[in-house]
């Protein structure tokens, strides 16, 4: 390591020190450095006279890059993290990305009932108008958030089959 690259800032290691040391401000001796530096982990000062051996034992981390990215990239980037996070800290996620208002019961069904059990195999059979296709769309898509499930078949009667392609969609 040069005198030169002793720049503000910058993080140095090496023996003289007992930790990571940031540079404030190098002052030349001569052939020596005054290096004025604080510890990274318990911010004390320290201040060695540095001869072109001592300078040889130092390393230096490498320089970060600068913060010119491309902010849509970055903003998308972190809303994907945290969808991909959020099922963890939310037990109701599905819910809050599904376009559908479920009805208490379908709620309950879905989550006190169908997501306890260690082995998810369900028969939905019920009254027309009782929200089947809410509450298989709602355990579908919390499966699939949960990576518990690839693939999935429904039977459903002939006449039927076309609605649930759109709806499950």
């Amino acid at each position: 390591m040069t005198v030169e690259q002793l720049k503000p800032s910058k993080i140095l290691r090496g023996p003289i020190f007992p930790e990571p040391v940031q540079v404030i401000v190098t002052i030349p001796m001569g052939n020596a450095v005054k290096l004025i530096a604080k510890g990274v982990n318990t911010a004390r000062v320290y201040e060695p006279i540095l001869t072109s051996d001592n300078l040889a034992t130092l390393e230096t981390t490498p320089d970060t890059q600068a913060f010119d990215g491309d902010p849509q990239r970055f903003r998308l980037a972190i809303e994907a993290m945290r969808l991909a996070i959020a099922f963890e800290y939310d037990p109701y996620f599905s819910l809050s990305i599904a376009r559908v208002d479920p009805l208490p019961h379908q709620l309950e069904a879905v989550y006190d009932y169908f997501l306890t059990l260690p082995r998810i195999r369900f028969l939905l059979a019920d009254d027309p108008g009782a929200g089947k296709t809410i509450m298989a769309g709602l355990l579908l898509k919390e499966l699939k958030i949960r990576g518990l499930v690839k693939r999935t078949l429904i039977i459903t009667p002939a006449s039927l089959s076309f609605q649930w392609q759109r709806e499950m969609k």
